[in-house]
């Protein structure tokens, strides 16, 4: 299947907004800070590198799946290639919070 352009470039813009998220998350950690999330909390106590694993592979899965049904209708009002660019919108929010308290600690 060929997709839009414009589908791939928020995909990997989501994906990479997710390793930051990851990256920032392990260092507000380090300073003291927890994870709000329970299941990643669960993940982080696991380990680094199963935190880190999961969370990209969710991430992952998750893209794949939104982006196969990226020109599907939701209740015949919301289609589902507007689902990913509501994603990026929220980590790119929180991609700016979370430099915002590392500026704080740092």
């Amino acid at each position: 299947d060929w997709y839009d352009e414009r589908l791939f470039i928020v995909t990997i813009g989501i994906f990479l907004r997710s390793c930051l998220d990851a990256f920032f998350t392990l260092i507000l950690i380090s300073k003291g800070a927890e994870e709000v999330n329970p299941f990643m909390a669960i993940l982080i106590d696991h380990g680094i590198r199963t935190f880190v694993y999961t969370k990209l592979a969710i991430t992952g899965v998750g893209l794949i799946f939104l982006v196969v049904h990226a020109a599907f209708w939701i209740g015949g009002t919301l289609r589902v290639s507007h689902i990913l660019y509501a994603v990026l919108g929220g980590y790119v929010t929180l991609v700016v919070y979370q430099v915002d308290m590392l500026v704080r600690v740092l």
